[in-house]
This record gives structure tokens, sequence and C-alpha cells, in this order.
């Protein structure tokens, strides 16, 4: 009888290269040859948290030795290594002994360190990690908490700098090291040694002043500051000090753009380059932040911009004024006066909706619906509702004569209860008929609505709704059903089928008159998926 170790050795290769930890470990007891193949697969990724310094000496003299049968040591195998430590206490000696880590890991690939209390003395009192996380050759993945500015010197200085794809910093305040001793570098400079980044992404969880432009260089002249050509994503979540919006405008080639705010207050974009414009972007997320169990909404929004393809702003925009208009708020007119800036295709908005009365609640759909009638006209909406309770019955109809191709309607359930009281499932199925969309909307052709909300069972209890239904509980009801248009037929469709169209959709290149024909055909679904 023939057995998986029969296969030819590139198969066995390309199936065992999808295993890892106990799956690996576990195959490798089968058979001495699949030993051989597999066990190195056991030691690719390794993720240890080290209550102490004895604990992470013991961790690595196991890795360190020899294996039995391929006479190598454990360690030549790893591929990426995550490191974590909580405390202050036994980091110097970590630091240190990741330094023989290094010497010894010559094919890492990816490192990720997680330290709960700043970095900096460790790096500081031994430097030789600087030179030792340099000569990895293979790195392409670096991700470090408790960064501090003695970190960023060993970020300037590393050799292999200009190899690493993808950057993630956590930064922490400077305690009784101080910054005055050993200043922050210019972040632009630090990191223009990344020739070949594709992936940044920036914590600030606290008040810290970090340079991220030269400043001996005038804000009149910001084409001569260190571009990053290769840079495609850049997130960022600060707090109201740092700014790091400025570093936008250097990304010429910047491709995706997620920004969270800690903090509103005193959170303004300082225009030190602001005339210089930002790069066509295919997607912008500006997401609240949240502090002390309170959200705030996002910082305020740079007035020189370019393009944005798809743009996501997850923060309630409410209409609470007599008014309705969604322009008497000034967060929500700056917002809309962005939206219309950038010309998206795409747009995805939580929308808060708690007016006084239900008699002006047509007055105040129409109102948001105006608001999405932009030039050039959308061609995909996905809205998430924050307790609208009875508002969203005439949302159809207030959006009629609309150019849209998808349309997403969510509810999200008020977890603290601040607002007004939330709707129940049935209310969203009633007020919300998908018949409605499409008769208001000529050209829509997928619809999706749904709810993330909690299911009450018999006493009144939350309970977790079902997600997706099974082939055991015909009865269940999805979170959120699909429809697809075409030729006067509504159909059900299945979520990955949505999704599929929404890509679609949104592309760039999209043909208004012939982008979704023959969707469902075998040469549509093959040319996805290669």
């Amino acid at each position: 009888m023939s057995s998986l170790l029969d296969l030819n050795l590139d198969l066995l290769l390309l199936i065992i290269s999808y295993l890892q930890g106990w799956d690996a470990l576990n195959l490798s007891l089968c058979a001495k040859r699949a030993y051989h193949l597999a066990i190195p697969r056991a030691y690719v990724y390794l993720d240890k948290t080290c209550r102490d310094h004895a604990d992470f000496n013991i961790w690595r003299e196991r890795v360190f030795a020899l294996d039995p049968i391929l006479k190598s040591p454990r360690i030549s195998c790893l591929r990426s290594l995550v490191i974590q430590h909580r405390g202050q206490h036994g980091l110097r000696a970590i630091v240190a002994g990741l330094v023989e880590v290094f010497a010894q890991a010559r094919r890492l690939e990816s490192f990720v360190a997680r330290f709960e209390e700043s970095l900096d003395p460790g790096v500081t009192e031994c430097p030789r990690l600087g030179e030792a996380l340099g000569a990895l050759k293979f790195l392409r993945q670096l991700n470090l908490t408790g960064v501090g500015s003695a970190t960023m010197h060993m970020l300037h200085a590393l050799p292999n700098a200009p190899i690493i794809e993808a950057l993630s910093l956590d930064y922490h305040p400077p305690n009784s090291w101080s910054a005055g001793e050993n200043p922050f570098p210019a972040l632009a400079k630090v990191l223009s040694r990344f020739a070949r980044l594709r992936y940044l992404m920036f914590v600030f969880k606290q008040d810290l002043v970090v340079p991220e432009l030269d400043p001996s260089i005038p804000p009149t002249n910001p084409l001569i500051y260190p571009q990053l050509p290769s840079l495609r994503t850049l997130a960022v979540a600060e707090s109201y000090s740092c700014n790091l919006m400025d570093l936008v405008p250097l990304c010429p080639n910047l491709s995706s753009l997620s920004y969270i705010s800690l903090r509103a207050d005193a959170n303004v974009y300082r225009r030190k380059i602001a005339d210089t414009p930002w790069p066509a972007l295919r997607a912008f997320e500006c997401l609240p932040g949240y502090l002390q169990g309170r959200q705030h909404p996002p910082p305020s929004l740079p007035q020189s911009r370019g393009d944005v393809s798809r743009l996501t702003i997850v923060t309630p925009l409410s209409i609470s004024a007599p008014s309705l208009s969604p322009m008497s708020s000034t967060a929500s007119a700056s917002t809309f006066a962005f939206v219309r800036a950038v010309q998206p295709s795409a747009l995805v908005l939580k929308v808060l909706l708690r007016s006084p009365s239900s008699s002006s609640e047509k007055s105040q759909l129409i109102c948001w619906a105006d608001a999405f009638r932009v030039d050039p006209p959308l061609r995909s909406l996905e809205l998430l509702f924050l307790s609208p309770n009875q508002h969203l019955t005439g949302l159809g109809a207030a959006m009629e004569g609309m150019s849209l191709y998808y349309l997403g309607v969510h509810v999200i359930v008020d977890r603290h209860k601040i607002f007004q009281r939330n709707v129940t499932r049935t209310e969203v199925a009633r007020a919300l008929d998908p018949r409605a969309f499409f008769d208001a909307i000529p050209t829509l052709r997928v619809l999706g609505i749904g709810d993330q909300m909690l299911a009450l069972d018999h006493t009144g209890k939350e309970r977790e709704a079902p997600r997706e239904p099974d082939e055991t509980s015909r009865e269940w009801t999805r979170r959120t059903r699909w429809w697809w248009m075409e030729g006067g037929e509504m159909v059900e469709i299945w979520r990955e089928d949505a999704e599929r169209a929404r890509e679609i959709i949104e592309r760039p290149e999209f043909d208004r008159e012939r982008g979704l024909e023959g969707f469902f055909s075998e040469k549509c679904l093959y040319s996805m998926l290669t």
C-alpha cells in the first residue's frame, strides 16, 4: 500500500512547507524519512515568552542543542522568532543573550521583540545587539516595541537596513533615560536607510516628541527631504504631539494609509509641507482612537492631498442639530469636504443617527444621502449605522437616483448604551427591504444588509448569533445577506461572491458598462483565481 512518504521529494517538501510547530513534530515521528524532512519545520517559527533571565537561558540552551539525527543545532532551522518579556527585570541580560541567538540563527527572516518597558537600556549597555542584528543577511521583517532614542540610533546604523521590507515600531516614553542626552534622530533620515521598505507601522501610546523631519531643513523646501519611494503601506497610531502625517508627502508611491488618533484635543496637522500634494492612494483609513474608555474623533485632515480610490472613515458622524444637516456639525463638514476633495470611488462611513424625534426622519436621511452625491459619483458605498433606532426606514428611497454598483448597510450594536436604545434584528429586517434599494438605485448590482448585534435567547440574555448557516441548521439566518441584481431579477448570493464583485467594482479601471459581464461564468472565476 502506498503512503504519503512514497511521493516525490519535491511534492513532499511542498506539503511539509505548510506545517509548523506540533504538526511538523508529529509528522517527524512517523518514519525516519519523515523526520529528516519535517523536523526542520518544527523549529522554523518560535514564540517565546520569557518570565525572567533564567527562563530565557533554559530556552536558549534547548534551541542551541544538537539534533540527534541531523547533527546540527536546532536554531539553524529558525526563520521567524518572537520574544516577549514583561517588566524591566532581566531585560539587559535577555538583550545580551539575543546577540548569541542572532549569531546562530543566520537565516532568520523575521524578528519580533515585545517588551513592556523601554528597550533603550539594553541597547545602550549592549552595543553588540545592533552589530548582531545587522549581520542577518536574510532579515526581511523587524518588529520592535519599547523603542526609544537609543534604539532609533541603532536602526539608523544597521548594515542590513537596505534589505528590510517590513518595519513596525512601538515607541516608549523615556523615564530615567533622558531624551535630551541622546535626542531622537530625524525619522525621515532614519527611514531613508531602508531602501526596500514596503510596510511601515508606528505606534505612539503616550505623548512623545519625535522629530519626523530634519529641523535644519526649512519647511519651504519640502522636496529636499529624504524620499521613501519604496513604501507602499503606512499605518500610524499616535498621540496628539507627534503628527506623523508629515511623512505622507515624502512617499510618492504610497498606496495604503491607515491613521488612528489616540487623542483629538490639540491634534492639528502642522502643515510643515502642506504645499506638497499627497500621492494617489488606493486606500485611506481614518480611524478614531480609544483612551480611558472614551472614543475620540480623528484629527484634523490636511488640506493638500491627492486622490483616494477607497476611503474609510470609521468615526461616528452625528446629526443632532435642529437643522438636521450633516454640514451643521464642524466635524461632519470637514469630513464631507475631505470626501469631495479626494474624489473616492469607494467610501466606508460610520454614521450615528440620533435626532430627537421620528418626524424629522425623512429629512435626516435625505440630507445624508445628498452628502454622498459627489462628482465623480461613488461606485461603492458601505454604511455602518451605530444605534440608529427608528431611522432606518426610508433609507432606500432617500438614496434614489445614485449611481452605486455596490451598497452595504450594517447596523452595529452600541455595547456601552450611551446613545439611544439598540434596534433588534427583526426591526432591521423590516426597515431594510432589499427590493426598495434596487428600485431606488437602477445601477445597483450587489447589495449587502446585516448587523453586528447579539441575538437574545428565551431568558432575555445576550448570546452569540450564528454567523453562517450550516447543513444541520437551515433555519438559522446569516448575520449579513447578499443579493445580486441582473435583468430585473434579485438573487441571493454568498459572501465570497459579493466580496469578489466588490473588488472588481472598486478597481480604478472598472468599466461601468461592461465591468460585471459574465461575472458568474467559468472564465471570470478562473481569471480571479489566477
